[in-house]
């Protein structure tokens, strides 16, 4: 991009910005671009220096920006750590609805992820953070309806660090998300934490690729869920004991060998679990409830 970008201080539209070495287009040119809105990215924040640089861009004063995407390149040797302090400094105004971060190589997201002032943002999507250990505490965001993971391959729990703060009874996770969305967490071995009336008002739920992960959190409490897909988890033995609430009417498994056999028509040890479900595909097979 050409030097200069920050002069344009009134400047609207501007759906990408890409940060250039050291003789080019800097992040810093955005300080006092407070009037882009919309949809905006920012990518090749490996060109970013340090926090510094990220600090001064000063992300948190513009209030017009629905959409942030903030995208790494994917094919590179950066050190994590500068990526962890620089993304702690690009913290957004909380208007954006949605929020996506890309190729993101630090070890934890940032603290601001957890902020429930963010109380537009409706839509998160981490893609191929690799090296993060943990999911950050959103359970408590208050808009949140669509949240999307691809390639997180380091965590290896989900627990109620993801979904509340409080464990005080009667604090409920995820209180407005309708999607969920976890695909290619391969070191995953463990979900616990979900408790009653967490996601009160979520109606589909994908999980692909999760090859150590041996067993679900339970989905009774969740009245709302209708779509459930699990594909390629192929240590899931079972479904929850308490089975699938009534609410579900679209169930699909695929690429679990065990969990498969026990959800066989009228002989598997699940079956009773599925058979009020109205469509049901097992290994691509469609199969009658009736």
């Amino acid at each position: 991009m050409p030097k200069g970008m920050g002069n344009l201080t009134s400047l609207q539209t501007l759906h990408a910005f890409l940060v250039d070495g050291e003789d080019g287009c800097r992040i810093v040119e955005l300080k006092n671009m407070n009037y882009l809105s919309g949809a905006f990215c920012i990518s090749r924040l490996e060109n970013v220096l340090n926090s510094e640089e990220a600090k001064e861009a000063a992300l948190s004063d513009k209030q017009y920006i629905d959409k942030l995407e903030l995208r790494w390149s994917d094919l590179r040797n950066e050190e994590a750590v500068k990526e962890e302090e620089v993304l702690e400094f690009l913290q957004p105004h909380s208007g954006p609805k949605e929020l996506e971060i890309l190729f993101y190589r630090g070890s934890k997201l940032p603290s601001w992820i957890s902020n429930p002032s963010f109380a537009m943002l409706a839509n998160i999507t981490f893609y191929k953070c690799t090296n993060c250990r943990y999911l950050p505490l959103i359970g408590e965001l208050p808009a949140l309806k669509r949240f999307s993971i691809f390639e997180m391959n380091t965590v290896k729990r989900i627990n109620h660090q993801f979904l509340r703060k409080d464990t005080t009874q009667g604090h409920h996770a995820f209180p407005r998300l309708e999607r969920l969305a976890i695909d290619v967490m391969l070191n995953l071995e463990q979900w616990i934490g979900v408790e009653n009336g967490d996601f009160p008002c979520l109606h589909k739920f994908t999980l692909e690729y999760c090859p150590k992960l041996v067993a679900l959190p339970s989905f009774s409490s969740i009245k709302s869920l209708k779509h459930l897909e699990i594909n390629y988890c192929p240590k899931l033995l079972s479904l929850p004991e308490e089975g699938l609430p009534s609410s579900v009417d679209f169930l699909v498994i695929r690429g679990c060998p065990a969990l498969m056999e026990r959800c066989r028509k009228g002989e598997g040890e699940d079956w009773g679990k599925i058979a009020h479900v109205p469509s049901i595909r097992i290994d691509n097979q469609e199969i009658s409830s009736s």
